[in-house]
């Protein structure tokens, strides 16, 4: 029996805390390196008056890892008020 374990594939939305804006956690999160996952694309997201959200499609290159890993890093990123996982797959 051949396992075949693949790459995770998540989509992540960002929101900022009380008295941070969007662009302040993007600077943060591009300039997050971590060994265990990687990010590959980041975007800002017009939320509703005035408030906008983070988005970043994270690739973890072993499925042992896991997103609540992940998640937690994201969290400690100075300004996030919470991490939303939208989507996560095998890719």
């Amino acid at each position: 029996m051949i396992n075949v374990c693949g790459k995770v594939l998540m989509n992540v939305k960002l929101m900022p805390g009380e008295k941070f804006k969007a662009e302040d956690i993007l600077e943060e999160l591009n300039n997050l390196t971590d060994e265990r996952f990687k990010i590959v694309k980041t975007s800002i997201e017009p939320i509703a008056f005035g408030i906008s959200a983070v988005r970043a499609v994270i690739i973890i290159e072993d499925p042992k890892v896991g997103g609540s890993i992940v998640e937690k890093e994201l969290g400690k990123i100075k300004g996030v008020g919470s991490v939303n996982v939208e989507q996560v797959t095998l890719i």
